[in-house]
């Protein structure tokens, strides 16, 4: 299990795309091993767009 928790300090220095990246390759890996990915943010934090993005990348 990945636990990731101020995800949004991680926004602030490396950019969005960074943070989808690092993402994807966690969900890949949590897959691969047959865990589970839980990520602890807050909806209005995001843009509509980072959200619906984020909600796939960890679902």
């Amino acid at each position: 299990m990945v636990l990731i928790d101020g995800i949004e300090y991680l926004n602030m220095y490396n950019g969005f795309e960074a943070i989808a990246k690092f993402l994807s390759t966690i969900r890949d890996v949590a897959y691969i091993n047959e865990g589970s990915i839980i990520v602890v943010t807050e909806e209005n934090t995001w843009s509509e767009r980072e959200w619906k993005l984020l909600m796939r990348l960890v679902n």
